[in-house]
């Protein structure tokens, strides 16, 4: 019985823990997306139920500040993906991350 082992890479590697993070970041920002429909919606118009804090997840500053982190973080993981990988062009972008949010924190109270 003749075993052969392949010394071949794999053509993708899986990182559990980044992609863990996509994920949720992906989910946390459908569920934003969705309180921002119903607030804003509840905002405008009078609903035939009340749904509380719809109106003040809407009107939140930190909320707002969670899903730019979130959308950034999924736009620039993107862009890495996209770039190769790389652990220069992650460290780069970890960093125009960082200055973005920093920028937009300092211009929205």
């Amino acid at each position: 019985m003749d075993i052969h082992y392949s010394t071949e890479a794999p053509e993708s590697v899986y990182f559990p823990f980044y992609e863990t993070l996509r994920l949720y970041a992906g989910w946390l920002l459908a569920w934003y997306c969705l309180v921002y429909a119903v607030g804003s919606y509840q905002f405008i118009k009078e609903l035939p139920i009340h749904i509380p804090y719809a109106e003040s997840l809407f009107l939140s500053p930190l909320v707002l500040s969670f899903t730019f982190g979130a959308y950034l973080f999924l736009l620039l993981s993107g862009v890495y993906k996209m770039l190769g990988k790389k652990k220069k062009i992650g460290l780069i972008l970890f960093l125009v991350g960082v200055a973005v949010f920093i920028l937009y924190r300092m211009n929205v109270q």
